[in-house]
């Protein structure tokens, strides 16, 4: 509804209000509740508290059809429209500036909508009101201050009555009557019944005063059940037969004079809402209390998890680097050995083949390896700028042929899409890992698989969703890969294990698919998302922040000047491990390669100092005691800027501080006799860092 309707709708309910309380069915023609109420200025000031400012328009017009209705001048309803509009203004202003909530839901608001909302502002509203009917006639001038208190108090009273129902109307009542609904309907009939009996009956003097407090435990029962807008519909139900019967002069309410009337009815109705409101207030803002207390024990319990879980990664990335050196070196004994071996073997031989699966083992030892660290988020990430497009419709085509035959495989880019920065070869794994998955989530192989990509703002991941480390940060949109499927789905235990390295649901799976696409997410530093249903598929979605820089194409690397052969060139070898030692001078001497050893840094950089012009290529191991790989290169090329170097490393994450020594290649372990050859190969054939351009 436009705000011109919201507006017409007020102003025909306002007017319908003020008829009623002119002339209410059930009483005589010449009574009027307006005498002890005024109801408009409560449903005047909830719509100038929920509406705001500018609703005070419709407040003005109302009340001045109102007046005009009931035979004023139309200076006077001028007037008294100017009156009402600047008690609503007012109220709404006072209790803007104090921080009001319009559901009530702290004792303090109560207080203030007493205070400041009935009583300061509908002061203002009466003397406005007032002093513009005795200026036009309506009223004599010397009746002002006998008119303006009952004025003032009718409007009070109204607001107090009827304001607070409006304002909790939204909060939660209906939910709890629907759950207590005999409850409420007795609790209803006994307040109807006990203000009805109290109020109708003749005034009895100072015995009947004391009845007046009967249907306070009634208000606290409605207070405590019902909070809010329960305690406030309690007055309604109570005050109106107190009014009714008190304009009739009934009850122990009724006084000697209209005024003393509406002081009576002032008092006790304040007191009666101040009770039932305030209680209300104080137990709900308990109930918030205890509720925010509740979610902060919940947001530090899942917080500790994180943090729990990031320790667990981050002990796992330095537990695991550590072993990934160890045991990249075991296996390129391993693979030494059985190269070696393998080559002294004539052909054909039976031996032949058990060295060949023994090779084929070390390298499967090796890359499981890699996808360890991969997962612990300590997988070296060649960073450049990649299109996400065209990664996927690369993987897309090398996987088409190996999806079940009854498996629909859609593929939806979002073009002009900006590129991420990253490894393109880990992503193309993310690729690899994600489809993979979908297609053995379809049951028999049928279903359907979406690809997708785009852009998503950071507002838009769900933190629940998230399985890495945390979200990433409020700012642009980011780039998203989305994978899914409509497959079996996953209960809530199976999805919080999901990403578990070495849980699998098949029986031949190894478990790290996904750990390992977590393990690129979280080293790419976005987010990856799991929304999944039992029996109606998952989603993951890999959320990357973009880049500016541009996609340069693929390199094909450097052209390697040829070199006839190895024989002749001396080599100094530095490696902490003897039996990669001797494997490594083994496969070099058998090139014709002379090859001085040493095990630290150290040793190598003083050997180096006595031979300088001794050695035409060092071969350092990054992890070594005493002085480490990148320590023993920065010496070394102190004393010379031309020396050719190679760094070995069983521990990939080494990697990223490689990158830093500009035109040091790197020799990753393991490796056979064939990746050595090469790596020594290309670095005697590059000019030396010292050779001009």
């Amino acid at each position: 509804m436009s705000r011109s309707g919201h507006g017409a709708l007020f102003v025909a309910a306002y007017v319908t209000l003020a008829l009623l309380t002119f002339a209410s069915p059930g009483l005589p023609e010449e009574v009027s509740i307006a005498r002890l109420v005024w109801l408009p200025s409560g449903l005047a000031l909830a719509c100038i508290v929920m509406a705001g400012l500018r609703a005070w328009f419709w407040i003005f017009l109302a009340e001045a059809l109102v007046t005009l209705v009931a035979g004023d001048p139309l200076l006077g309803a001028l007037g008294t429209g100017a009156g009402s509009t600047a008690e609503a203004v007012l109220a709404a202003f006072l209790l803007g500036r104090i921080g009001f909530s319009s559901t009530l839901g702290r004792w303090r608001d109560v207080v203030a909508l007493i205070v400041l909302g009935s009583g300061l502002s509908s002061l203002l509203g009466a003397a406005v009101s007032v002093g513009s009917l005795v200026l036009v006639g309506s009223f004599a001038p010397d009746a002002f201050w006998d008119i303006l208190p009952r004025w003032w108090l009718t409007h009070t009273n109204g607001i107090l009555l009827l304001a607070p129902v409006v304002l909790t109307a939204g909060t939660g009542l209906l939910g709890r009557v629907r759950a207590r609904g005999v409850e409420a309907g007795g609790l209803a009939a006994l307040l109807a019944l006990v203000g009805g009996l109290l109020f109708s009956a003749p005034d009895s003097g100072a015995l009947t005063r004391l009845l007046l407090y009967v249907p306070f435990p009634l208000l606290l029962w409605a207070a405590l059940r019902f909070r809010l807008a329960g305690a406030a519909v309690a007055n309604l139900i109570l005050l109106l037969p107190a009014i009714s019967g008190t304009v009739l002069g009934r009850g122990p309410l009724a006084g000697a004079g209209p005024t003393e009337t509406v002081a009576r009815m002032s008092i006790f109705l304040m007191v009666s809402v101040l009770t039932s409101l305030i209680l209300a207030g104080v137990v709900e803002e308990r109930e918030e209390a205890a509720r925010a207390r509740l979610a902060a024990e919940e947001e530090r319990r899942e917080m500790s998890e994180r943090m729990h879980q990031a320790q667990k990664l981050e002990s796992l990335g330095v537990l695991a680097g550590g072993i990934a050196h160890d045991f990249n070196n075991l296996l390129a004994t391993i693979m030494g050995h059985a190269d070696l071996a393998q080559r002294s073997v004539p052909q054909p031989h039976p031996a032949q083949e058990n060295l060949s699966e023994v090779l084929r083992a070390s390298r499967r030892a090796a890359d499981l390896c890699r996808q360890i660290l991969v997962y612990a988020g300590r997988g070296h990430v060649s960073a450049a700028a990649v299109d996400l497009n065209e990664v996927v419709d690369e993987m897309g085509e090398l996987l088409s042929v190996s999806f079940p035959p009854n498996a629909t495989v859609e593929i939806k880019l979002q073009r002009d899409l900006p590129p991420v920065w990253g490894d393109v070869t880990r992503l193309r794994q993310i690729v690899l890992n994600l489809l993979t998955n979908a297609a053995d989530a379809l049951p028999d192989g049928r279903g359907r698989i979406t690809v997708s990509t785009g852009l998503v703002s950071p507002s838009d991941i769900v933190a629940q969703d998230v399985v890495t480390d945390a979200v990433p940060a409020r700012g642009g949109a980011l780039v998203h890969l989305t994978v899914e499927d409509d497959g079996v789905g996953m209960d809530p235990a199976l999805r919080a294990r999901v990403v578990e390295p070495f849980f699998s649901t098949k029986q031949a799976g190894r478990g790290l698919g996904l750990a390992v696409v977590q393990g690129i997410v979280r080293s790419h530093r976005g987010a990856l998302e799991i929304r999944t249903v039992p029996g109606a598929g998952t989603r993951f979605r890999v959320s990357l922040p973009p880049t500016d820089r541009p996609v340069l194409p693929e390199s094909t690397g450097a052209p390697v000047r040829e070199v006839a052969g190895l024989r002749g060139h001396r080599l100094l070898l530095a490696d902490d491990d003897e039996a990669v030692r001797f494997v490594c001078r083994t496969m070099l001497e058998e090139e014709g390669v002379e090859v001085v050893e040493v095990g630290d840094g150290a040793a190598a950089v003083t050997r180096f100092r006595q031979e300088r012009s001794g050695f035409d290529l060092v071969l350092l191991d990054l992890a070594m005691p005493r002085m480490g790989g990148m320590e023993a290169l920065a010496a070394i090329q102190e004393i010379d800027p031309g020396a050719r170097v190679i760094l070995t490393t069983g521990n990939p994450a080494d990697s990223r501080e490689v990158e830093a020594a500009l035109g040091v290649p790197l020799l990753p372990k393991p490796y056979g006799s064939e990746e050595l050859r090469t790596a020594v190969a290309a670095a005697l054939g590059r000019p030396s860092a010292a050779a001009p351009e």
